[in-house]
């Protein structure tokens, strides 16, 4: 009696499954519902074979039936994984509702990470799309399952996953120490690639590069600090331990934090404490290889000692002395002691270190310009006539200042007013203009000036004529020249 009730019982089974199979994708809501809800109360394994049949309707011809299929592969759990190789064909399905029922379908299922980044380069370039997004709202499921790309030895599909993982940004940290390896790879694509990617992600890779620098292993110290020397620039986070790093008893590890601080931009580097700066200085001074890139990062923060900045005017490198000359006139106040090397300066084969040099020496006042050492007229009335048209216009201010207590400054714009050089002519009724009064004896030179057809020359002398000698104000002329806006553009040079 057993034996005839098997088969009995078997055949009740399977026609229950396609009862409820059909119940499932039924067009009532509610019976589909309840039969959903039936469906839930089930183990493990029937859900998953629940989940195979729906996914083999995910290829029907009736588009009803594929929208009740995802609709129920949705609300199935993490058994609908079993449906996964459906549900990503499902994603490019015409039906809306199918696709989209599908896309969150997978964002919940981190089971079918792996699968969905194994199938990148076997689906259209649309649904790559698709695949990338998903897995990188999975977070670390899917960052962890498309480094697991990189041990397949698919270059391309390598590229595909490290370009996936740099657009998830910081959502890809767990997948930092297999972009790591990358980094070294003997691949130059494959090493560029995930260079990039690392600063795509940004704190994370600079957390974990920053523990590599605290290793007890050399070999990790001088790794992780070549990898964020070739990053260009390293994440912020990593900045502190690379800081540290200077002073790391192995060479090549001192030299790559160096470079790597070089290659921060001025923004990054604002933030360093005054006792990181310090450190940064102090290898710079110490010489050897890593000297020149620290100066360059010590420069590029703002935070360099003025002694020390004014060293830097007489280094053998260019770069360096336009960085330090730049960094004296972006000072408030550059120190006077520093006056003598920003003159000298003015000589400088590098137009940029003349022109830096200039700015800075424009920045002093005027009672302090009084203290600038013997010569100093001289200097700056010959910088009047530079190559460099921004040096020579920039010139003429700390000229004006000097002029307060040098009639040799004051004599030189005069002169500076009769050149032929039309730049030179307005910066210099600019400084006499500045120093009111005491600049009188420049009132023929100025009208002179002011006869010229050049609005931005007119303006200048009006200008200059004005705070000279106040009673002239009252002229029609001048106060309507005053009042002009002449058009925007350099004037033209020449008399």
């Amino acid at each position: 009696m057993t034996r005839a009730f098997l088969p009995l019982l078997c055949a009740a089974l399977l026609a229950g499954c396609s009862s409820f199979k059909g119940r499932l994708l039924a067009p009532d809501p509610r019976e589909r519902a309840q039969a959903l809800e039936d469906a839930l109360r089930y183990g493990e394994s029937r859900k998953e074979e629940l989940a195979r049949e729906m996914g083999r309707e995910l290829s029907s011809a009736d588009p009803d039936r594929r929208a009740y299929a995802a609709e129920a592969l949705e609300d199935i759990g993490p058994q609908a994984a079993a449906a996964a190789p459906q549900l990503i064909k499902a994603l490019g399905d015409p039906v809306a509702a199918v696709a989209d029922s599908a896309r969150r379908t997978l964002t919940r299922l981190s089971a079918a990470a792996p699968l969905m980044a194994g199938e990148l380069l076997s689906v259209p370039a649309g649904l790559r799309e698709e695949l990338e997004a998903i897995l990188s709202a999975q977070g670390d499921d899917g960052a962890l399952a498309l480094a697991g790309n990189f041990r397949k030895g698919d270059k391309e599909l390598a590229i595909e996953s490290i370009a996936a993982l740099a657009g998830m940004g910081e959502k890809a940290a767990k997948a930092v120490p297999a972009l790591v390896r990358a980094a070294v790879s003997e691949d130059p694509d494959i090493r560029t690639l995930a260079l990039a990617a690392l600063g795509d992600i940004g704190a994370p890779a600079g957390r974990f590069l920053s523990g590599l620098l605290a290793s007890g292993d050399p070999a990790y110290r001088e790794g992780a600090s070549g990898v964020l020397a070739a990053m260009k620039p390293p994440p912020a986070a990593a900045l502190p331990a690379l800081v540290s790093a200077l002073s790391d008893p192995d060479a090549a590890a001192r030299l790559n934090s160096a470079e790597a601080l070089d290659a921060c931009p001025p923004v990054m580097l604002a933030g360093l404490s005054l006792e990181q700066a310090g450190a940064l200085q102090k290898a710079a001074e110490a010489g050897g290889a890593p000297a020149a890139p620290a100066a360059g990062a010590l420069l590029k923060s703002g935070k360099a000692s003025t002694d020390w900045l004014t060293g830097q005017l007489s280094s053998s490198s260019a770069l360096t002395r336009e960085l330090a000359a730049k960094a004296l006139a972006s000072s408030p106040a550059p120190p006077l002691k520093a006056a003598a090397a920003l003159l000298a300066a003015l000589k400088d084969p590098s137009p940029g270190v003349r022109r830096a040099a200039a700015r800075a020496l424009g920045r002093y006042s005027v009672t302090a310009a009084a203290g600038f050492p013997k010569g100093a007229a001289a200097a700056l009335s010959a910088a009047l006539g530079d190559a460099d048209r921004e040096t020579r216009e920039l010139a003429a201010a700390p000229l004006g200042r000097l002029a307060a207590s040098d009639k040799k400054a004051l004599y030189a714009l005069i002169a500076a007013l009769r050149g032929r050089r039309a730049g030179v002519r307005i910066a210099a009724a600019g400084a006499i203009a500045a120093l009111g009064r005491k600049g009188a004896a420049a009132e023929r030179q100025l009208w002179r000036t002011f006869r010229t057809r050049d609005c931005a020359q007119r303006t200048a002398a009006a200008r200059a004529l004005a705070a000279v000698k106040p009673a002239l104000r009252r002229l029609p002329a001048i106060a309507r020249e005053m009042r002009r806006i002449c058009p925007a553009g350099l004037p033209k040079e020449g008399p």
